[in-house]
Formats: C-alpha cells, structure tokens, sequence
C-alpha cells in the first residue's frame, strides 16, 4: 500500500477540464488517476479524498470537513466559487442578461488578479497578501478607487463562499474583512470624478447630425432621464398608451431594468415632447413590426442609403428609399442596440463633427437638472426623485448642480 508521503497533496488541472494526479504505488509503477466532475468542484474534491483515504489507510478517521480544508489552494476556492455563479447566472447562455455577464467578468478578472497565489493553501492567505494583490492590480490597471473596492469585495465574497463550503477557515475571512476600503486619503489612486450635466450647445449639434435612429435615442434620453439599458430595449408591447387621453404620457414599465432582481419595478413616464418624436420615428422607420422599436439595422440602412444619395447621378425620384435598402440588406439584422453600441454610435457622431464628447449618462444628469431648476420653488428635489425613479434624497441630490455652482448662483442672487 502506498504511503501518504507518496501520494499526492491535491489533483491538477488536466487540458480537457478535469482534476487527475500521477502517482507510484508499493510496486513502484508510475500510475495516473482521473477524478469526475469539473476541476476545482466538490465533487473532484469528493473523489479525490475517497480515493487518497482508501490508498493511504491515514485519513478515516478525519473528519470531511477538516480533510477538505486540509487540501483547498486559492484557486480551488475560486474555482468552486466560479462553477457556483456560473449556474446561477447562466454563463454561456443566450439568456444571460447583461448584468450577470459582467459580474462574471468580474469573478474572471479576480481569478486573474489571484493567480500568482492560485497553489498556495487557501488558510494561508491573510490580509497582507490581498493588499498585495489590490497594490498589484493598481499599478497593472490604474483603477480608481470604486473599481479597486469593487474588486477587494468580490475577493472576499469569494472566500466568504469558501468558509460556507467548509474550503477555508472562517478566520481567514475575518483576516480579509479587515483590509480598510480605498477612500480620498489615497491620493496616489485615482479618485471618482463628479458627473455634470451635458451641455445643451453639444445636445443640440450632435442631434442635428444624428440618423433619426440615433437622434430618437437622444431625444428619449434627454426627455426622460432613462438609462441607456432600457430605451435601448425600447418595446411596444411594454408601453402603456391609456393614460394619453386623461393625462397626455405614456408610461413605460420594462420587466428587465437595473432594480429588477432586486424585485422592484420601474416605471418611466413619457411626456408629449417624447411621444411626439416617438410618433415620428415611427412613421419613417423601414421596420415597422421588428420586435424592438430601436433597431440597429435600420440605423445602418440609412447611413448607407444617404451615402448612395450623395454618390447617385441619378434624378431625386428615381432613386431608391430608406425602405428599399432595409430590404436589401436584411441579412445584417440585429435584435436590439446595447449600451455599449449605442454609446458607440453616438461617440462617432461627435468626432466626425467635431463636437464635445458627453456620454448616455450625461443625458440622465441634463433631465434630472432642468426638472429640479424649473421647479425649484415647488419641491424640485421631490419631483427630481419621482422622474429619475431614484430610493434616496441623497442619490438625488447628487443629481443636482454641484455644490460650486449652486453657491455661486445664490450668491449672486442675494449676496
């Protein structure tokens, strides 16, 4: 029978994805032994103890819990922690939503972030070795503070995760807890930056050299103060028209938004400004029907279609509409925009004329702004709060002028 100094402490990674290790018995004979499940699982691990006890004869009386810190590295804490949320969020599936592939991409970057550390015993890693690694991802990345915080919780969720699987030490997560989070006083990192409002003067440029497509976007955007996420979902079938007559809005209640998994609801109300440019894109758009009411297709059509324009010799009535083009081009047909091509399209647009670059989420603050200073003598923060949808007063407020040019105003009008 082989002794446990002869075999080994813990599997490794085979290329096809499972755990296996090589081995001598009392013979002498090189042997291998592969593992079931995914590397890094419970169940990997689960065999691998079974098979080491039954070969050793040590490790009967120990009991699984201990056995199974005995053996965990970082990475198997990460691994296990990986395969858990990839279940729950879908991972490599079509209906994965947005926030959950990102926060994957998150737990990727961490595993990442862990690696140097991946074969050292998970009960060894302390305080001083995750100030490492933020330190580390500092000088790699140059994340500011928000971003490096971010990171530091999901490592500590990742072991927190370890102590429920009885992975890694309950104070080895309480060593982690203890690492202070990133703040002002941390002058070499860089700090988050005040987001103000667009300006009105670049608003208005980029929407006079926008396709009606994007210059729709902008107009929700600007009118409303929704995230770019839900007007690039922008659906009919979740638009309620009822209250037109009585009230002149609409309201919109998309299922899928930023508070949905929180089991909160979202509801935007469409003014008459909005409805009216609505009505007007719907009226020109070439795909009347399509699921979502911003198709990126139909953005693409057009840009080609006035293109041809410019180029044709032909007489203005022969030649071909935006419709016509639509058609001949269906094959280049996607669902919906994201967030990240319709800032995209929009960044296009603003350095090809030469205009100040803003993002979506300027358009947020612009909203929030002009409803707080035209009501600012009739609870303009509340009414700032009921249109943006924000919880908070103080989520609000940031919403507001800052805190310099609302002095400079008062001043100026009483001082």
């Amino acid at each position: 029978m082989a002794t446990s100094n002869a075999l080994p402490d813990a599997p490794k990674q085979h290329k096809k994805g499972h755990g296996y290790v090589v081995y001598r018995n009392a013979d002498g004979v090189r042997k291998q032994k592969t593992f079931p499940g995914k590397f890094g699982s419970e169940q990997m691990w689960n065999a691998f103890r079974k098979w080491r006890a039954d070969l050793a004869g040590e490790y009967h009386s120990e009991s699984p819990q201990a056995a199974r810190r005995r053996f965990a590295t970082v990475e198997d804490v990460w691994c296990a922690f990986y395969e858990y949320h990839a279940k729950r969020r879908l991972a490599g599936d079509p209906r994965q939503s947005r926030s959950d592939k990102r926060y994957m991409q998150d737990v990727e970057c961490v595993g990442r972030m862990l690696q140097p550390y991946q074969h050292i015993e998970a009960n060894t890693f302390d305080s001083q070795m995750l100030d490492e690694v933020l330190e580390n991802e500092h000088l790699k990345t140059g994340n500011g503070t928000k971003r490096l915080n971010d990171k530091m919780q999901l490592i500590q969720k990742c072991f927190k995760f370890g102590v429920r699987k009885n992975l890694v030490d309950a104070a080895v997560y309480g060593s982690l807890l203890t690492v202070e989070k990133f703040n002002k006083l941390d002058r070499h990192i860089k700090q988050p930056e005040t987001r103000l409002p667009c300006r009105e003067s670049d608003l208005l440029e980029a929407l006079a050299h926008a396709s009606p497509t994007i210059h729709t976007m902008l107009m929700v955007a600007s009118l409303t103060g929704m995230r770019s996420d839900n007007i690039c979902k922008l659906s009919w079938d979740e638009i309620d028209t009822s209250r037109e007559e009585s009230d002149g809005v609409w309201l919109y209640k998309p299922l899928s938004h930023k508070t949905a998994h929180m089991g909160k609801e979202l509801t935007v109300v469409l003014g008459t400004k909005c409805i009216q440019a609505l009505r007007r894109y719907e009226e020109a758009r070439p795909d009347q029907g399509h699921p979502y009411i911003f198709n990126p297709h139909a953005n693409f059509t057009f840009c080609r279609w006035q293109q041809s324009l410019r180029q044709s010799k032909q007489p203005r009535d022969d030649r071909e509409s935006w419709a016509t083009w639509f058609a001949k081009l269906a094959n280049r047909s996607n669902a919906c925009y994201s967030p990240d091509t319709f800032r995209g399209a929009v960044l296009r647009i603003l350095k090809k004329h030469n205009i100040n670059r803003f993002v979506i989420h300027q358009l947020r603050h612009y909203h929030s702004n002009n409803v707080f200073q035209h009501y600012a003598e009739d609870n303009g923060l509340e009414r700032q709060q009921a249109v943006i949808g924000h919880h908070t007063d103080a989520m609000s407020r940031k919403y507001t002028l800052n805190a310099l040019e609302l002095a400079i105003k008062t001043q100026r009008e009483i001082g």
